[in-house]
């Protein structure tokens, strides 16, 4: 299996594993789908954790402070009464304001809230980029079953679903509620291109066409949209790498500097810098002093 270390920008993404003799429209359209499938993962992830915290979301039309918040989130009180009205707390047990004023504050339970946060993590973990550094590749499947494994928990903590608005929702269902930078990275499975070595990898060959029959190569790639321009070249050392060397060549030109300024000649008087000192051992006199 070819091992494709995948790179946006100077970020490594995930790696990939598929056979060289794999045609490159599936090539891409797999590693397309699968990091497209990782963005989801990590907009999902998001969504679950407010939802975790603040319940489900208001309609769009209602976002903000509602009848049963004051200004600071705390639940209104009855006119004259210091308790809050028993409806509401039927309403609101496990009430918590969200300071955005875009969930109602609903929380589940908390034992069912870490259930939820509890499966956050698993897959947060899933789609971070350090399972390039655990040598973990992402598949499709893997991704897919932790959507799923987010969608039980959800289950579980509002079996009436959640309304039609809410993020939560529309990740579950599909990619059509992802929103911000990571909306903005989904890319289209027929234009975008996989780049290595600086070309395209055009869809019309085979993957063993630009990396050879070696089932054990690793490539560095990368994609783009379509139609955009081939990717910037990585720079030969990091930025870390980089500094240490200079760090490393500014001390040998301060002691080059402090070796040319040190102009003391005192040990030319010294026995072992005496040029005749051997021939006088000879004629044995070595111990002989003016």
């Amino acid at each position: 299996m070819v091992l494709i270390h995948l790179k946006r920008g100077d970020r490594s993404v995930l790696l990939f594993n598929v056979p060289a003799a794999t045609d490159m429209d599936t090539v891409t359209r797999d590693i397309i789908e699968v990091h497209n499938l990782r963005l989801r993962v990590i907009s999902l992830v998001s969504a679950c954790k407010e939802l975790a915290n603040h319940g489900p979301a208001k309609p769009a039309d209602k976002q903000g402070l509602d009848e049963y918040t004051n200004e600071d989130g705390s639940l209104k009180t009855d006119e004259g009464v210091g308790t809050v009205d028993a409806a509401l707390v039927a309403k609101y047990e496990h009430y918590c304001a969200d300071p955005t004023g875009q969930r109602n504050g609903d929380a589940p339970a908390k034992e069912v809230a870490a259930v939820i946060l509890k499966q956050c993590e698993e897959a947060e973990t899933c789609a971070s980029e350090k399972q390039v550094d655990n040598k973990v590749c992402l598949t499709v499947e893997m991704l897919k079953g932790q959507i799923d494994l987010l969608r039980g928990a959800v289950t579980i903590a509002y079996p009436m679903g959640l309304p039609d608005n809410d993020a939560v929702r529309a990740l579950i269902e599909g990619p059509d509620g992802m929103s911000g930078a990571g909306a903005q990275e989904v890319l289209d499975h027929d234009s975008a291109g996989l780049w290595w070595a600086g070309k395209l990898l055009v869809r019309e060959k085979k993957l063993s066409d630009f990396v050879g029959r070696n089932d054990k190569t690793k490539i560095v790639a990368k994609l783009q949209k379509g139609g955009a321009s081939a990717p910037s070249r990585e720079r030969a050392i990091d930025e870390e790498t980089q500094k240490r060397m200079m760090a490393h060549y500014h001390r040998k030109q301060e002691e080059m500097k402090k070796l040319e300024e040190d102009e003391d000649d005192s040990y030319t008087h010294s026995a072992w810098a005496n040029p005749k000192s051997l021939k006088s051992s000879f004629h044995g006199l070595g111990e002989i002093r003016a």
